[in-house]
């Protein structure tokens, strides 16, 4: 009898619960019911290695464990916390996927800037995001929008006062403890772009990351970007 799927989730703080409680939810309402996600402990072995996706969204302090246990079991990792240095495994023997962001519209925003930012060279670039609270450090989402349009992630704006949220950014009461909001302004030769990002609550990330597992296989070796993920028609 073949195992059920899993995705092993790397954390102990509330974003790796929510994720835990909602791929919980999922499998109760029979959406991928084949797939359950178990919390990270060390020695936990899986019953199927093919079957399985590690997904860290800690503080890091159990990503080199994780990292290690991935290449003894050539499992897939998804990194998604902020501020992870991933430069000393950077020849990974297993799929280690570098996520800034997991929600599927945003890395296909990505993709599309990264081919197109040739041409958007010349053009004064400004980026500002509004996050929860609670996140202490400018989201990866930002600084890789930053790095992708050729701008200083340093001069990143970034608020966290739930008065200017609600006022300013139309952050909705209940969404004030979990949201990510980026706007982005090109300006250049006499002209204002505007785009961004506007995400309230956290489905679209557990949707994300139920589609990350279900192309594990087409995933090669070695350390990627999401990013390149849709660059190469994987996702």
């Amino acid at each position: 009898m073949t195992e059920a799927g899993q995705i092993v989730i790397v954390g102990k703080g509330a974003f790796a619960q929510i994720f835990h409680d909602r791929l919980e939810k999922l499998a109760r309402e029979g959406y991928q019911t084949e797939l359950h996600p178990v919390a990270w402990k060390s020695g936990w072995l899986p019953a199927d290695p093919k079957a399985t996706l590690v997904f860290h969204c800690g503080s890091g302090r159990e990503l080199s464990e994780a990292v290690a246990f991935c290449d003894a079991h050539q499992i897939p990792l998804v990194q998604a916390s902020s501020g992870m240095d991933l430069s000393k495994v950077r020849a990974a023997r297993f799929p280690l996927i570098d996520a800034p962001n997991i929600s599927l519209p945003v890395i296909k925003l990505m993709a599309c800037l990264e081919s197109g930012k040739t041409e958007l060279q010349g053009l004064q670039v400004t980026i500002a995001e509004s996050h929860q609270a609670s996140k202490k450090t400018v989201p990866s989402t930002a600084v890789k929008f930053a790095e992708i349009l050729g701008s200083d992630p340093s001069k990143i704006v970034s608020v966290r006062d739930p008065k200017v949220q609600r006022k300013d950014w139309d952050v909705p009461e209940d969404a004030l403890e979990g949201h990510a909001i980026h706007r982005i302004r090109l300006d250049g030769q006499g002209a204002e772009l505007t785009l961004g990002t506007r995400i309230l609550g956290r489905e679209t990330y557990v949707h994300g990351l139920i589609q990350l597992y279900l192309v594990r296989q087409k995933l090669e070796p070695g350390l990627q970007s999401v990013v390149d993920l849709v660059h190469h028609g994987i996702l």
